[in-house]
């Protein structure tokens, strides 16, 4: 199960949330609620710092986009 599921309370977003992929969640979760560092993220995901931002990017335009569809 995915902890963020026991945080958030909107419902579109916590919908928007579990369409998402899960390496989106994991990329979204380790940025802004660990508030990991373009350096730590891509340490964290096993990445370089550019694939790491790409990765954070891509997760991001994700998000908005089931958001501004839901």
């Amino acid at each position: 199960p995915d902890f963020a599921d026991d945080v958030i309370d909107d419902v579109r977003l916590k919908q928007c949330w579990q369409q998402l992929s899960g390496k989106d969640r994991e990329v979204l979760r380790l940025s802004a609620w660990e508030g990991l560092t373009g350096r730590e993220l891509a340490h964290a995901l096993g990445l370089s710092e550019g694939g790491a931002s790409a990765a954070l990017f891509r997760a991001r335009g994700r998000l908005t986009e089931l958001w501004q569809t839901n």
